[in-house]
């Protein structure tokens, strides 16, 4: 019984850090399509393909399918918000949710 428990507790703690691992996986996308599309004339087309080029190449399979990204072009800012939802391995209760959001300041053109 003692070694089922500790397998379920090794268990969750590897799952807190694939979730930590995504949620800096997401925090740099959203970074570098923020400063791509502060850099580019066509700024919120940039941001996207910026974003799910890393998204693509960092946090692909399940938990790539649960981070939906968001680019406005703000006037002085791009503005770069991900939703985020990763399944559990424990069921819904053990989902993790969170808005994540990066801006960056349009360079002169």
């Amino acid at each position: 019984m003692a070694t089922g428990i500790v397998l379920i507790l090794l268990t969750g703690i590897i799952q807190v850090i694939m979730f930590e691992y995504g949620k800096g996986t997401v925090r740099a996308a959203l970074d570098e399509a923020a400063r791509a599309a502060a850099r580019s004339p066509s700024s919120v087309e940039t941001c996207y393909a910026r974003s799910a080029n890393v998204l693509n190449d960092l946090l692909g399979g399940d938990m790539g399918r649960g981070v939906h990204v968001t680019c406005a072009d703000v006037g002085d800012r791009i503005v770069v918000t991900a939703s985020v939802h990763f399944a559990g391995w424990f069921g819904s209760v053990t989902d993790y949710d969170t808005t994540l959001t990066a801006s960056s300041t349009k360079e002169n053109r």
